[in-house]
């Protein structure tokens, strides 16, 4: 009985040991899978790991170029419209949408040496500001005039009357501006033509004046009555002007 027991025994620990061999191998093999399949999950999450990160790398990079070409667009957009209202803001350099016409009545009165009495002049005028000019509120004119002149010569000389024509042109200086008046300071050039009357030469002279323009609305100088005098001198003999005239701005 007791031998059965001990054959019994040594039966069941021979079958253990073989189990034991034969799931051990199972057991490695399972073990060595495992560490391959681990591997594999690895290098899988790896892969995957820097696979997203080439793929999507270009993106911020579009995105912040876009952005930067919009902060651009936006800042061409506001140097344009800040162009546009400087431009806007900034008058031209000769304006003329302030652009001035009138007429003239006043006399004339001659030096010496035209033998002349005082006669009558009448004329036509226009001028337009210059606001490009710095330092002041300039101005550039023009005239026509026509006068008359009657010499006191002996009578033997055949022309010693008649019409003759100027014209002139220059500059202005607005010296006083107000509600109702402004003073401006008048140099220019101007050219006589005395139409063959007896020993008396075209020629050009240096013409100065002084315009007092007066508002005829208050506040407005778009119409202006104004009181001109006006010399004008070649060298040797004066020409002197007083006239009344009005003028509009157009």
């Amino acid at each position: 009985m007791n031998k059965q027991r001990s054959f019994s025994s040594v039966v069941s620990m021979l079958a253990a040991a073989i189990g034991v061999a034969a799931f051990a191998p199972a057991a490695m093999a399972d073990e060595n899978q495992g560490r391959h399949v681990k591997r594999l999950l690895d290098s899988m999450v790896l892969e995957g790991a820097d696979a997203p990160y080439e793929a999507e790398s270009p993106l911020p990079t579009r995105l912040a170029s876009k952005r930067q070409q919009e902060d651009d667009m936006r800042d061409e957009y506001r140097r344009a419209d800040y162009r546009r209202v400087k431009a806007k803001n900034e008058p031209d350099f000769i304006d003329f949408t302030r652009f001035e016409l009138g007429g003239s009545v006043g006399g004339v009165a001659y030096s010496s040496d035209f033998e002349a009495d005082p006669s009558y002049v009448a004329g036509l005028m226009a001028r337009v500001p210059v606001p490009g000019l710095p330092l002041g509120d300039w101005g550039i004119w023009g005239s026509v005039m026509i006068s008359y002149i009657s010499r006191d010569l002996p009578f033997y000389y055949a022309s010693k009357s008649g019409n003759w024509y100027g014209v002139s042109v220059g500059g202005d200086y607005t010296f006083w501006r107000d509600r109702i008046f402004h003073l401006r300071g008048q140099l220019g050039i101007m050219y006589a033509h005395w139409n063959d009357i007896q020993a008396l030469d075209n020629g050009i002279g240096v013409l100065a004046g002084v315009e007092f323009g007066f508002y005829w609305i208050k506040n407005n100088d778009k119409a202006v009555f104004g009181i001109t005098p006006q010399l004008s001198f070649d060298g040797d003999n004066y020409i002197f002007m007083l006239q009344m005239g009005f003028h509009v701005d157009f």
